[in-house]
């Protein structure tokens, strides 16, 4: 389960999330909609580790994550997910 409360994120003086608050359960898909510049990519950024968040919480399985903790894990896995696309791709060319 993730969970999301109060998330909140400031570019220099501009308020970009302001409270952004969500759960999703295991098996759930979530979606985030909205028009440009509601905060959907800042969102997925701050929980991929991506950005930091000005304020709130993010727990994974119940676990309360701080900003250096999801930066950890999302370059873990954006490292991953990188090697294994390669790996992909050279099957195709091979």
């Amino acid at each position: 389960m993730i969970d999301v409360r109060d998330l909140r994120m400031r570019y220099r003086s501009q308020d970009v999330l302001k409270g952004v608050e969500f759960t999703a359960r295991r098996g759930e898909v979530v979606v985030l909609l909205g028009p440009n510049g509601a905060g959907k990519t800042t969102t997925i950024e701050v929980l991929e580790g991506f950005r930091m968040r000005s304020a709130g919480d993010v727990s994974v399985a119940g676990l309360l994550l701080a900003p250096s903790v999801l930066r950890r894990m999302a370059r873990r896995e954006s490292g991953a997910a990188m090697a294994e696309r390669h790996r992909k791709a050279m099957q195709r060319v091979g």
